[in-house]
């Protein structure tokens, strides 16, 4: 195998102690991204969620500070400068609207909700062909593999998530034309679950300290809701759909 810089991050900035408020208190809280932010150091001051008792067991597990009847008590507290939000999506807005009428909130990280089975072909321009299986909510063989297919080169993987708690790293492989049928195959320790989030979050940072827009942005979401509204009408009416039939109906440009 050719010498690989295995740089996988996370590409954290100077500042990380930025005062984090966590709002809601589940699994993807608790488990995930606290885990996540107390391995990177990051400062989390304060917990909210819609069960009270919830938040002061999470508290209690990851060593959070304060606690919060309910989010807008926490959005009202003003060490906290970052909001992570991880409530049921049809709720985000509402807090959303609420944290950015307060002057000392910088940034705002919202949890996305979780998809469940998913096949979907993404065919580009280019030639470019991307495949998405995801089904790691069967009862049996769980798994997330991802291929992307190109002219001149394959690369594939998978997403090490749904064999939680025991954890496995995710995986990536590719070859091209000029490899003559040998694969690159790089490993490493580090997991989606919780690893990835510290990067999640150490993005914003960066973002917030460079006054820059965030990698991963609400302009980035729109994106992410447009491909999945051309999926949905893909499956319903058995046919490709471009993304631009779905851009132009929601004005999005």
């Amino acid at each position: 195998m050719a010498e690989l810089d295995l740089n996988t991050g996370p590409d954290l900035p100077p500042k990380i102690d930025y005062g984090i408020g966590c709002i809601g208190a589940g699994f993807i809280m608790k488990d995930i991204h606290l885990v996540a932010y107390g391995e990177a150091g990051f400062n989390v001051v304060a917990i909210a969620s819609r069960t009270p008792e919830h938040a002061k067991a999470a508290a209690d597990e990851r060593g959070v500070e304060t606690v919060y009847d309910t989010w807008q008590e926490l959005l009202d507290d003003e060490r906290v400068e970052i909001v992570d939000v991880a409530f049921p999506p049809d709720q985000q807005l509402g807090i959303v609207r609420e944290a950015v009428k307060r002057s000392h909130v910088k940034g705002i990280l919202a949890q996305k909700h979780q998809d469940g089975m998913a096949f979907y072909i993404l065919e580009y321009g280019n030639g470019l062909r991307a495949i998405g299986l995801d089904n790691c909510y069967t009862w049996v063989d769980h798994n997330i593999q991802w291929r992307v297919e190109g002219t001149e080169g394959v690369a594939k993987g998978t997403i090490g998530w749904p064999d939680y708690p025991a954890g496995s790293p995710s995986t990536i492989e590719w070859t091209t034309r000029d490899a003559d049928g040998e694969w690159e195959r790089p490993r490493w320790e580090d997991r989606w679950f919780p690893q990835a989030f510290k990067g999640t979050m150490g993005q914003l940072m960066r973002a917030i300290q460079e006054a820059a827009e965030p990698a991963i942005s609400g302009r980035t979401t729109l994106g992410t809701m447009t491909l999945v509204e051309a999926a949905y009408r893909a499956a319903e009416q058995g046919r490709a759909v471009e993304l631009k039939e779905i851009r132009d109906e929601l004005g999005i440009t």
